[in-house]
């Protein structure tokens, strides 16, 4: 069974305070800007811990990166045990216990040139489609664009260590990225600003039943809270990546998708 977030701060917070004597629990708290009995409770599991606070609470405790994740997953997995049913699809009984992001290999800041270029990324899981050749002349033809912009993306990818040649073809090195950000980047809203041009098109296609049925474009209006944005995001990354895993998991990938999710304020 999964640990409870409490257990997991339970653990962080003694391991702490091991390594640091002054670190005790009404130290921690005052770092957090919580009461001394509050935290007591976070700690016991009576009280939820404020998401607003992860930031936080990742600085003062110290968490690496795989602790970060463990009480990410298990913040978002008390999310859907209060908010989401079986119902959604998101939250069953069968449901894989780990994050599907542990699938994917976080990309840093020298790896943002990726996003420089709408069709960086999806040339890279171009190379998992069923039948693709792996030439940059086939490159050039399933991607829509020119040969100096397959030529120059598979050198720039081989220099990074994204892509070796083998046998006069190309593969692949990384099976899975993603670009976790902590602030607002001008190279990643100018990739999503592409991405969404691509969707526009995608929109003013000749429509068929077949067309229909091989995409989803969907959105909802609704008036909500904005101190769950946090939250819902959460659960909203969580579900891009199954989708992805799903789909990705098949026997057979045929096809490049893209899937975007844009959540923001109508009114001001």
């Amino acid at each position: 069974m999964a640990a409870r977030p409490h257990e997991i701060l339970q653990e962080s917070a003694a391991l702490l305070k091991s390594q640091s004597a002054g670190m005790s629990l009404r130290a921690v708290a005052k770092r957090l800007g919580l009461s001394a009995g509050y935290w007591s409770k976070v700690l016991k599991g009576t009280k939820p811990l404020p998401l607003s606070l992860f930031p936080a609470v990742v600085k003062t405790l110290g968490l690496d990166v795989h602790a970060q994740a463990q009480l990410q997953r298990s913040l978002l997995s008390s999310i859907e045990a209060d908010h989401l049913t079986s119902a959604t699809g998101l939250r069953t009984e069968n449901s894989r216990p780990e994050s599907p992001l542990v699938d994917f290999r976080n990309f840093g800041g020298e790896d943002l040139w990726l996003l420089e270029e709408w069709y960086y990324l999806p040339i890279l899981n171009l190379f998992a489609v069923e039948g693709f050749a792996k030439t940059p002349e086939e490159l050039k033809n399933r991607m829509g664009i020119t040969a100096a912009q397959a030529s120059r993306a598979l050198l720039r990818m081989q220099e990074s260590g994204l892509v070796r040649e083998c046998a006069g073809a190309w593969e692949r090195t990384e099976t899975a990225a993603r670009f976790p950000t902590s602030k607002s980047l001008a190279v990643v809203r100018k990739f999503h600003h592409e991405m969404l041009g691509k969707a526009r098109e995608e929109l003013s296609r000749p429509e068929s039943p077949e067309v229909f049925a091989g995409r989803l474009i969907s959105g909802i209006s609704f008036s909500g809270s904005s101190e769950k944005v946090k939250e819902a995001s959460l659960i909203i990354e969580e579900a891009l990546y199954r989708a992805a895993n799903l789909m990705a998991d098949a026997p057979k990938a045929d096809k490049v998708y893209q899937l975007n999710v844009q959540l923001f304020p109508i009114t001001k």
